[in-house]
Parts: structure tokens; C-alpha cells; sequence
């Protein structure tokens, strides 16, 4: 089964605002996530045969959201180094 990585936009009220690696967005009930899931974090959520999300095994990734917070910084850095005269 494979995985899929979705970052929390924002939560509003009982549904969380999900996008996927390509940008587009998905609302799905908090009821259907894992409990901690807050406003960015990073989701990876199993797909089944027809690469339908499996909401409710859905987990919050720490490494994941790690890896992309510091590669992240790196493009912010690198961008710095290029506008420097």
C-alpha cells in the first residue's frame, strides 16, 4: 500500500483544509484524523488499490515535517545568498 503526504493548511471548525504535494486542497473531518492534528502538520496517509486516502489511518509524520522545515530553510538561505551584492 502506498503512502501520501498532506500538509494541514489550516483547521477550521470540525474540518482541516489538507493539500497534497501538488497544491490542491482537500477538507476533511478532524473526526477522521489523528487527534493531534494542527495547522501544519504533515500527514501520511495510506491509499488503498484505488488510490483512495485512508483517512482514518492517516498519521502525523514528525519526520517528515522535519525534513521539510529544513529544506525549507536551505531554499530561504540559498535565496539570500543569491540577492546578496
Amino acid at each position: 500500500m502506498a503512502n501520501r503526504y498532506y500538509r494541514v493548511a489550516r483547521v477550521a471548525g470540525a474540518v482541516a483544509l489538507l493539500l497534497d504535494d501538488e497544491q490542491l486542497q482537500i477538507a476533511v473531518p478532524l473526526v477522521r484524523l489523528p487527534r493531534r492534528t494542527t495547522s501544519g502538520a504533515i500527514l501520511s496517509v495510506p491509499l488503498d488499490a484505488a488510490g483512495t486516502p485512508s483517512w482514518s489511518d492517516a498519521e502525523i509524520d514528525e519526520e517528515e515535517m522535519r525534513r521539510r522545515t529544513s529544506e525549507q530553510a536551505g531554499e530561504s538561505r540559498d535565496s539570500a545568498t543569491e540577492d546578496a551584492p
